[in-house]
């Protein structure tokens, strides 16, 4: 198992774990049958990254409204409206 994988190449079976890993699979099998350009062909008419490595699933810790905030470099109070009206729900 490779939790921090996107996509598993069993060589007879890939796999992803949804929509956006599967084009990253999709990738793979352009990239491993007709190269990095092709690739990355493919992955410009997509607007999508050519490769990426994984683990973007995966924080090293929990996230608070404070983080969210301060990332966005607004206030806590404008940060949950905002998120709010975007969303239709609250950050909690």
């Amino acid at each position: 198992m490779q939790p921090a994988g996107l996509y598993v190449d069993h060589g007879d079976v890939l796999t992803s774990a949804g929509t956006a890993s599967a084009i990253d699979a999709c990738l793979h099998i352009v990239r491993s049958q007709l190269g990095s350009a092709a690739a990355a062909t493919v992955a410009r008419s997509l607007v999508v990254a050519p490769h990426r490595d994984g683990d973007q699933a995966h924080l090293d810790h929990e996230l608070t409204v404070d983080d969210l905030a301060a990332h966005a470099r607004m206030s806590r109070r404008n940060c949950t409206h905002r998120f709010a009206a975007a969303t239709g729900t609250t950050a909690s």
